[in-house]
This record gives structure tokens, sequence and C-alpha cells, in this order.
């Protein structure tokens, strides 16, 4: 049986155990493959067969003592992976935002900051000692989002998110509409030549099916992307850094390349 803590941590009881323990041992795959730890060094780490190991997991039946030793190979807490977990409840946390509820953060740039903030695991003590918000601007910020349903207040100045850590925003919704052409220029306004930085483009002819494979491999990394965001955020706010991650592919056609063909040769005409 996992720790009753960790099942807390998904859905405060709401859910049966073995829907818990399911959850918690998918999330702990996970980490087990972002961290390239494969069942024979998680077995040699055990002192148990590789086999021994996958029917472990596949009977999603870790003893409390088995669980810590793994979480403790991919350098996790179990309130940690019970974080993840509660991630899959898709019911619970809602990925994707109502449209009042966008269109609220979309008018209120503020209301928008503070909202990534607590999202990210930001306090209402690191909030104050960050910006310069008065402390009645900070509960504005608060209680606004508590109206909107997207944290619920609790007692002295903490509060509890209701929504999923990694948000979708629409793509036809007020936020984009807002913010997305300044966000996407600040971001490309860079030589991306740092260690922690990375710009790769290509174009190429590819077919239909090889689109659509290349379309699912950037659904997954997405994913993983997610995942390792799940896994650190309850790390110190000092052990980590605000990145932008972005994924894009479509039909294109370089405008010169147009220009070539049509024998227009003005620069910066669009396709």
């Amino acid at each position: 049986m996992i720790l009753s803590k960790a099942r807390s941590e998904i859905s405060g009881g709401r859910m049966a155990q073995a829907r818990e323990s399911k959850l918690l041992i998918s999330a702990l795959k996970r980490c087990l493959k972002l961290k390239g730890v494969t069942y024979k060094k998680l077995a040699l780490s055990m002192n148990l067969s590789e086999s021994s190991v996958k029917r472990l997991f596949a009977s999603n039946n870790l003893s409390l003592q088995r669980f810590e030793q793994v979480c403790e190979l991919v350098g996790m807490s179990i309130f940690d992976i019970g974080k993840m977990a509660r991630e899959e409840d898709e019911v619970q946390e809602p990925h994707i935002l109502s449209i009042e509820q966008e269109q609220a953060l979309a008018d209120d740039v503020k209301l928008l900051i503070g909202f990534h903030l607590v999202l990210n695991g930001w306090s209402f003590e690191r909030i104050k000692d960050a910006f310069d918000w008065t402390e009645p601007e900070i509960t504005k910020i608060l209680t606004t989002l508590d109206k909107l349903n997207l944290i619920s207040l609790l007692t002295n100045n903490k509060f509890k998110t209701l929504t999923a850590h990694n948000i979708r925003w629409r793509k036809d919704g007020a936020v984009r509409k807002c913010h997305q052409q300044l966000a996407f220029s600040e971001f490309l306004n860079d030589r991306f030549t740092k260690e922690d930085q990375l710009l790769d483009f290509e174009v190429l002819e590819l077919s239909p099916a090889s689109i659509n494979i290349l379309r699912r491999k950037m659904e997954l990394l997405l994913r993983e992307v997610n995942d390792l965001a799940a896994m650190d955020y309850s790390l110190h706010q000092g052990k980590k850094k605000n990145t932008g991650i972005m994924l894009a592919m479509r039909p294109w056609v370089f405008s010169l390349a147009i220009d070539a063909m049509t024998g227009n040769y003005r620069r910066g005409k669009s396709y």
C-alpha cells in the first residue's frame, strides 16, 4: 500500500484506492523515463530481478519501502510524485479555462501575471518580496482569482490552485489574441547562443504520413516538458528558472522563394 499522504495529494480522498495507486505508479513510471532509469538499473538498485520489477509496476502494487526506494533513485519525494499524479486527473484540474475566465485574465495584465505566479507555486510572501505590489494589491489579485474559481483562498494568505499547472490557452481565446504576437516577438528576439538556449529551423518536404508522425512526436515532447515541470514544481525557486518553449509546424514556403518563382524579387513580400 502506498503512503496515504501521497494519495491525499491527488484528490483529498475522493478517488478509489485502486485508481489512486494506478495514478501514483503512472507518475513514477514517467519520472523513471524522464530520468533515463531503466528497469534493469532499477532492479540492480532494489536487489531484484528485472522481471520482478516489471511485475511490481504492472500490478500497481508497490510497498511503501519499495516506493520510497524508487523515489530516492529519481531524486524525488513521495509528496512530489503525488503532485505529478494529481495532474492526471483532468476532471479535478482542467487544463483549459472557460471563455469567461480567459477573458478576465486577458483584460487585466496584473491578474494574468498573478495567475502565472500562483500556478508556479509562488506564495503571497514571495510575490510581495519580488514585485512592487502592495499587500492590498496582491490580496485583490488573489480574491479575484478566487471569484473566478481559479484558486481557493485559505487562511493566513494561503491558497490552493483549482486548475492544472500547465494551462492550454484557447487557440482563438482572449489571452492569445491579446498577448501572443508580443510574446512570440519577444521570445524570438534573441541569438539563442547560450548553453541553456536552443533554436533550430528546418524547411523540408514531407508527406502527409510523415507530417502526422512528426505532429504526434511533438505532442509527446510537449507532454514530457509538462512532466518535467511537474517534477520540478516543488524545487526551491532559486533552483529553477522561467523557461519558454515553442513548438511549431505548418506547410510553409519562404516568401523569397515565391518571389524567385514569380520573378518578383521585392524583399519582405508575404506568402
